[in-house]
């Protein structure tokens, strides 16, 4: 799926996403993508992964249905709560979202019995909220990046980095170093291992 997201991505509009209307085909679709990959069953992971698809189709799959066609999520309220929740003695300062303020206004927020407080303001007019942005951009980029290379694909680029890219490179690692000793917020909830090495090699990396 990394491979070919717009592959994934068109089948599952297809399908009705997020249900799966037509579970048949689903499994052949991803059936006929492996063939295309390895149409002589060399890799041992797929070529497994296509004989229980095979003998998925004479079974009932537990696939999502009756759900919104093309709505995955009817709000991102809850990730906005898990931020307060993270960080209950920080002061949260949030770009106005107005389809997510009734949500979080009818549901406080309390950790310890305590009332968290949080505001919702404009951007435009907060230089905090647009350097905020910028951060979470920034890291967007820079997660991506470590996602789709391996590790050794990563040392090899940041040892061919010319003198300016390493020393934008080397000022990021040190930023994200020093936000560490406040908060691991930036590698909470990366999900892997190896993302995790990954961010490890890449913050102790010695440019």
């Amino acid at each position: 799926m990394k491979t070919d997201k717009e592959y994934f991505t068109n089948l599952f509009v297809l399908l009705g996403y997020p249900n799966v209307n037509n579970p048949k085909l689903l499994i052949n679709k991803i059936i006929e993508k492996i063939n295309e990959i390895t149409p002589y069953g060399d890799d041992f992971c797929l070529e497994y992964l296509r004989q229980i698809l095979k003998s998925a189709i004479r079974s009932k799959l537990p696939l999502l249905e009756n759900n919104v066609e093309g709505e995955l999520i009817d709000n991102y309220s809850d990730l906005y709560a898990q931020s307060i929740y993270s960080f209950p003695n920080s002061h949260h300062k949030f770009d106005h979202e107005y389809n997510i303020e009734p949500f979080l206004a009818n549901n406080p927020i309390y950790v310890n019995d305590k009332l968290v407080d949080y505001i919702f303001d404009d951007s435009k007019h907060s230089r905090l909220l647009q350097l905020s942005d910028l951060t979470v951009g920034i890291l967007r980029h820079w997660m991506s990046f470590l996602e789709k290379n391996s590790e050794s694909k990563i040392s090899d680029i940041l040892n061919s980095l010319s003198s300016n890219q390493e020393t934008n490179i080397r000022k990021l690692q040190q930023v994200m170093n020093n936000s560490l000793s406040e908060s691991q917020g930036f590698k909470i909830g990366s999900g892997s291992n190896t993302f995790e090495n990954k961010v490890s090699d890449f913050l102790t990396y010695k440019f």
